[in-house]
């Protein structure tokens, strides 16, 4: 599990080396204070490692190890960031369809399937790495779980050809190169990486393909709730942040509203009331 592997390595490269000489029982709040302002300058790191520390502060208590209720991550507040959106221009999404074609022959045709469905589909990673062939239902993916639940996907007939480019022989759509498992995700950032820098892309994150998706479905003038059932957002509240790109088409409605009242002022001047 990618989220099971991402806290490991958190534990091991950012949390462990700082409290190695710790006794479990003796960390007060005072020593959680220091370990986070040691990582002011990687806040989302911090961000992300505090839970986990957290987590091994109540199962210690839960063990025996500490006292009951001592749990020092309590009232930490988190960094504050500034939420990170990035949407692919169209000249970069032209240059990376031109890296995927270089890329989809035998280096890492696995990877170059996943992340063009992502972007194809505005899935969020996970959702499509641990894919199977029974969630596929014709003309639609039926996700049992996903980060809001079950989710249905319409796929459109590009996407079932990247699919079908697949072989059967594992559970999973998108296996790693035993084909006994889902691709591993250290193994599809390694291609997105590869990607990217043939594209001459930067600043780019694979979760980023999933608001370009959104964005240029905005654009093209869906509907803000089409969109929000699309990407499979438990509240559409969270899909609104799209709605600057429709700013365009608003205009449009403004300019073709105002003229027909124009118009119909001017061919009813002189007229008595």
């Amino acid at each position: 599990d990618s989220t099971y592997q991402s806290s490991i390595r958190l534990i091991d490269k950012v949390i462990m080396p700082f409290f190695h000489d710790y006794n479990i029982r003796d960390i007060i709040k005072a020593d959680i204070v220091r370990w986070f302002l040691s990582l002011a300058n990687r806040p989302g790191i911090a961000n992300r490692s505090l839970p986990i520390l957290s987590v091994m502060m109540q199962l210690a208590e839960d063990y025996g190890y500490r006292q009951e209720n001592s749990n020092p991550c309590r009232l930490i507040s988190r960094y504050k960031q500034k939420k990170k959106e990035r949407y692919l221009l169209p000249d970069e999404i032209a240059r990376l369809g031109k890296a995927f074609r270089d890329y989809s022959g035998n280096k890492m045709p696995v990877s170059v399937r996943l992340i063009r469905l992502l972007l194809l589909t505005g899935c969020r990673r996970n959702e499509l790495v641990t894919l199977k062939w029974e969630y596929i239902r014709e003309n639609r993916l039926c996700l049992p779980e996903s980060k809001t639940g079950a989710k249905t996907i319409p796929l459109a007939p590009i996407c079932h050809d990247i699919i079908s480019m697949s072989s059967k022989t594992c559970p999973y759509v998108f296996p790693n190169a035993a084909k006994t498992h889902h691709i591993n995700v250290h193994e599809l950032q390694k291609g997105w990486k590869a990607i990217k820098e043939a594209a001459s892309i930067e600043a780019v994150r694979l979760h980023d393909l999933r608001h370009t998706f959104a964005s240029i479905a905005v654009q093209r003038g869906m509907h803000i709730a089409t969109v929000s059932r699309l990407l499979g957002h438990a509240d559409i509240a969270t899909t609104l942040r799209y709605a600057h790109f429709a700013d365009s088409a608003v205009a449009d409605g403004v300019r073709t509203v105002s003229s027909c009242l124009a118009s119909d002022l001017q061919s009813n001047e002189g007229v008595a009331s």
